[in-house]
């Protein structure tokens, strides 16, 4: 409860939900009718003592929303040289090739990671 009202704003200004989910209230700038909604979803769940059912979603959701997370940051990497050339240069810069590429290591026995790690 406590972040799916501004997940949902967010979701709204986004087109990604009905204009609705995205109207804020006049004094406490907060969308009141997403907390209402899913308030009133909520409790109809706790009321029917499904409280495992509950969870469950919770947990699904929870776990949804990281791997969405973790393949977007993927794909980036993968599909955009900007970025990647961007993230590399936050690491420190380009990393250089093993000189044994057997063994991954430097003359200075420091890991370097294998090329394309990224």
């Amino acid at each position: 409860m406590i972040g799916i009202s501004r997940l949902s704003w967010s979701l709204s200004e986004h087109r990604q939900l009905p204009r609705l989910f995205s109207q804020l209230h006049s004094r406490y700038r907060t969308p009141w009718f997403t907390l209402i909604f899913f308030s009133l979803l909520a409790s109809t769940l706790i009321i029917y003592g499904n409280t495992e059912v509950l969870g469950n979603l919770y947990s699904f959701g929870a776990m949804l929303s990281f791997t969405t997370a973790h393949a977007a940051i993927v794909r980036l990497r993968v599909s955009d040289p900007e970025s990647r050339a961007a993230i590399q240069e936050s690491m420190g810069g380009a990393h250089q090739r093993p000189s044994d590429p057997d063994d991954g290591r430097d003359r200075g026995d420091r890991h370097v990671p294998p090329p394309g790690w990224l």
